[in-house]
């Protein structure tokens, strides 16, 4: 995954790909993965030769990069596996490395992953399943915790939801999940003050 070889760097990704997917491995196995993916860390048990944050810099950087419209096949493949990665891991944390994820990422880029995230799914005519995977990972998110409504701009997921039902009934049911948590969220907010 580190190599510069395209070829390793694809094999890298399907690997991590199945090893996060508690589908498709055990959830013992996954966690200490998705932790060194998204946090940069593993378990003391679980550590490795391979420095942690280079795995966690090389995911992120393909999860959450724009996409050129000129991006070969293969290039769109590697984002694909990251973003597919990326959402599996997350999932698998725990809601505190969740905050304390979306709090450094913030920190040490300037831009909160939202933006990054919402970016994604604002691309959902033309990259629907992309926009599924960024809102997979924006309501896991924000299920765990961390209030993005007022980050988000709801019109962008009504926009990709209304897309989703044309084209792709995941995307419409995972921006639905979203609106409904975001929604929900919000409601407790106000209850609260």
């Amino acid at each position: 995954l580190l190599s510069d070889r395209g070829d390793s760097r694809m094999l890298g990704l399907e690997a991590l790909s199945v090893l996060t997917d508690v589908t498709k491995t055990t959830e013992a196995m996954a966690k200490p993965i998705a932790r060194a993916t998204i946090l940069g860390k593993m378990d003391s048990a679980h550590s490795t030769s391979v420095s942690d944050t280079r795995l966690q810099e090389r995911i992120l950087s393909l999860a959450l990069a724009d996409i050129p419209i000129e991006a070969d096949e293969t290039h769109k493949r590697q984002d694909h596996l990251a973003l597919l990665i990326f959402a599996n891991a997350v999932d698998l944390l725990d809601s505190k490395d969740v905050s304390g994820f979306v709090a450094t990422f913030h920190f040490s880029t300037g831009v909160p992953l939202e933006h990054h995230l919402l970016t994604r799914i604002g691309q959902a005519e033309s990259s629907p399943h992309f926009a599924y995977l960024a809102a997979r990972i924006l309501g896991v998110v924000c299920r765990k915790g961390e209030e993005v409504f007022p980050v988000v701009d709801e019109k962008v997921l009504m926009k990709a939801q209304m897309i989703g039902t044309c084209s792709h009934a995941a995307l419409q049911k995972e921006v639905g999940e979203l609106l409904n948590t975001m929604a929900f969220q919000h409601s407790l907010k106000v209850v609260s003050n």
